[in-house]
């Protein structure tokens, strides 16, 4: 949400939709968004909001669930080995942050988790971390996806939203002080990402505060059409 001032305009607050629960609809989405302020990352304003969904974009979700059950009725490792030709498993790694005090008002040392919201997967979050300005959070997650163009598609144009999330202890109560967003581009060509990504404030600003992150696949991974002209699956 913006706020006019003179020719221009300045962001007041943010909020996030989250597209998953398209997955148990058929025709519309609606419910009520918190807008929350940028500055102090209290409720701001709510936004009553609908989502219709065409013809086209219902099949697509129809299989999309259906791939979705595919992947529920898989046995686990342990009972047999996975098909590598239509599934595959993306492992990311949230290993540490450094200097989270930045990102808060008093310089003090934050209780913190991370969390994020993959593909069509559950949320996923990692252990609380408690008054650690450089916690160490060592949240190791196996996320197995269906292969195919589908999935190719998806990560050439998307990014992984990884926020920080502060917990407060005051019955509850959580709020946003930091997030990133990584292009998962390189993972439709079998590279991995690593590094310590500088993390921006809530309301879009750098920080010197950063977040040490790794993803790969646990196979490789091609495009569909270099996938075609090499079947050989290799593991690490």
């Amino acid at each position: 949400m913006y706020h006019p001032r003179g020719s221009s305009y300045e962001l007041c607050s943010i909020g996030v939709i989250s597209l998953k629960a398209l997955m148990k609809v058929n025709e519309s989405h609606h419910g009520i968004l918190q807008m929350h302020s940028v500055r102090d990352g209290n409720l701001f304003a709510t936004i009553e909001y609908n989502i219709t969904l065409t013809s086209k974009m219902c099949d697509a979700l129809n299989l999309q669930r259906q791939k979705l059950t595919a992947i529920n009725r898989l046995p686990s490792e342990d009972q047999e080995p996975i098909s590598h030709s239509i599934f595959n498993q993306l492992i990311i790694d949230i290993q540490r942050s450094s200097n989270l005090d930045k990102l808060v008002k008093g310089d003090y040392a934050p209780s913190t988790f991370v969390c994020y919201e993959l593909y069509d997967c559950d949320t996923w979050r990692t252990s609380t971390i408690p008054n650690n300005a450089n916690p160490e959070y060592n949240s190791v997650k196996s996320w197995l996806l269906p292969t195919g163009i589908n999935l190719h598609r998806t990560f050439r144009h998307s990014n992984l939203t990884v926020f920080i999330i502060e917990d407060q202890g005051n019955g509850g109560s959580e709020r946003q002080i930091g997030y990133i967003n990584i292009a998962l581009y390189p993972l439709i060509h079998n590279k991995k990402i690593s590094g310590a990504f500088p993390l921006l404030s809530i309301n879009g600003m750098p920080s010197e505060a950063s977040i040490d992150i790794s993803i790969y696949w646990k196979c490789s991974c091609y495009p569909p059409q270099e996938h075609l002209l090499d079947n050989k699956v290799q593991c690490i």
